[in-house]
């Protein structure tokens, strides 16, 4: 069983990764070392605002795959409205700021590497729910949802690529790529609601709680300081 458990996730993560790198191997095929540098550096901005999503879903698996399956439907809607209320912000000033910072901090040499961050920015917001849901998935060991849904992403990835980086460069490879993320979300979050029962803006939408929670842990961290 442990076995079986562990081919199955396997595979998962490999879609996964391949999901999340494709777009440079292409940009190296068809652009060279300095644009995939280029490219290197605006995922760099990306992926700091990934690893939110991701340290949630580190903690967040073992609760879900120790609760009922009602629960742990709510408690992952929960995480999704959470994690989007930390990561819309962040994506929104990664937009905004990040060709400023790029600029300010390595010169203006590499300003090129700014232009794809509004179009990185879409991306992070789907591919944090994504990557919340899969963890419901894991949990219920039913890894080939989010093993198709990825691979239906990294066919939409590619095709979007060979046709976008040949014309815009990075910035087509950042857009091929956020479109990509968006639909891997919409198709996990179709079966989600299928399974679970919830609506749409049971998982998108943040309600009062979430807003109390977070006003609470702004609170604490006030009277700490």
């Amino acid at each position: 069983k442990m076995l079986s458990f562990g081919i199955r996730s396997y595979v998962q993560v490999v879609t996964a990764h391949l999901l999340l790198r494709i777009d440079v191997y292409m940009v190296q095929a068809f652009l060279g070392p300095s644009q995939t540098a280029f490219y290197a550096l605006a995922l760099h901005f990306t992926e700091l605002v990934l690893e939110v999503p991701q340290a949630i879903g580190l903690v967040l698996y073992p609760k879900l795959a120790a609760l009922p399956e009602e629960q742990m439907h709510r408690l992952t809607a929960q995480s999704c409205r959470r994690t989007l209320m930390v990561t819309v912000p962040a994506a929104a000033a990664l937009a905004l700021l990040g060709p400023w910072i790029i600029v300010l901090w390595y010169g203006k040499a590499y300003a090129e590497a700014g232009a794809p961050l509004p179009w990185a920015a879409v991306g992070v917001a789907a591919m944090s729910i994504f990557v919340i849901i899969t963890r419901d998935f894991t949990a219920r060991q039913k890894q080939r949802v989010n093993t198709v849904s990825g691979l239906l992403a990294l066919a939409t990835n590619v095709a979007l690529n060979v046709f976008l980086i040949p014309i815009y460069g990075i910035v087509g490879a950042l857009f091929a790529t956020a479109v990509a993320y968006s639909g891997a979300c919409v198709i996990l979050i179709y079966f989600f609601l299928q399974e679970s029962g919830l609506r749409w803006f049971d998982v998108l939408v943040p309600t009062r709680d979430d807003v109390a929670y977070f006003s609470g842990v702004a609170q604490r961290a006030l009277a700490r300081v």
